[in-house]
C-alpha cells in the first residue's frame, strides 16, 4: 500500500486560499478507477496541505483537534506542536513553503487512525469512530477566512461524515456555507466528526 501511496498517486490542486500573511493550497489525489476502488475499499483519504509566504520563515506552529460526538465537543487535544520537536533547528520553519501531508484510514474496529507527515515528523493518531465508512476530508479555510494569519488559531480541516439531505447524503463543500463548524452535529445530524485547527506563531 506504501508504493501505492507514494509511487502512483498524481496530486492536483483543488483548493487555494491567500491572505495578507499565509496562502493555503489544498491538494487531492488524482489515480485511475481501478486504484480509487482499492483505496475506497481499504477506506483510506489523503490530503496534501502546502502553507506559503514570507511570513513563515522563523515561525513555530500547531496543529490540535476537537472531536464532535452527537453535536457536542467531547475532546480538544495536540497533534503536533514543532516546538517540542526533539532539535532545535526543527522547531521553527527556515522557509517560505511548509507541506503536511494527511493520511486517515477507518478500520473494521470503529478505529480512525490518521497520519500526518511534515518535513521533520510523522504523527500517528488513532479516534474512536462509527461503523459508518463514509469518513470525507473537507477544507474549512472559507469558513474563518479572516483569521488565516500569524498569531490566529484557525480552521484547517474537517474529518466529517457525510450528512443527509432530501434523502441523499452529501459531503461538505466548504464550512463557509455550512454555518459554524462546531454546530455541524446539531443542525445536520451528524454523529462523529473531527476538527482541525492550525497556528503559526
Amino acid at each position: 500500500m506504501k508504493n501505492i501511496l507514494y509511487f502512483i498517486f498524481l496530486l492536483t490542486s483543488i483548493t487555494f486560499s491567500q491572505t495578507k500573511e499565509i496562502n493555503i493550497t489544498m491538494e487531492e489525489i488524482l489515480i485511475n478507477s481501478d486504484i480509487q476502488e482499492l483505496l475506497d475499499f481499504e477506506n483510506i483519504n489523503y490530503l496534501k496541505i502546502r502553507f506559503s509566504g514570507d511570513k513563515l520563515i522563523g515561525k513555530k506552529y500547531e496543529l490540535t483537534v476537537k472531536e464532535i460526538w452527537k453535536g457536542k465537543v467531547k475532546s480538544e487535544s495536540e497533534i503536533l506542536n514543532s516546538e517540542t520537536f526533539p532539535f532545535e533547528d526543527w522547531r521553527k520553519i527556515n522557509d517560505t513553503i511548509l507541506e503536511i501531508s494527511v493520511i486517515s484510514k477507518l478500520s473494521k474496529k470503529k478505529n480512525l487512525k490518521m497520519v500526518f507527515k511534515t518535513p521533520r515528523v510523522k504523527i500517528t493518531k488513532n479516534f474512536k469512530a462509527t461503523n459508518s465508512n463514509d469518513y470525507h476530508f473537507t477544507d474549512l479555510i472559507d469558513s474563518n477566512y479572516e483569521k488565516v494569519s500569524v498569531g490566529n488559531k484557525f480552521y484547517l480541516l474537517s474529518n466529517a461524515l457525510m450528512y443527509e439531505y432530501e434523502g441523499t447524503f452529501r459531503t461538505f463543500v466548504g464550512g463557509i456555507n455550512n454555518g459554524d463548524v462546531l454546530k455541524w452535529g446539531e443542525k445536520y445530524g451528524i454523529k462523529h466528526y473531527l476538527i482541525f485547527e492550525m497556528k503559526f506563531e
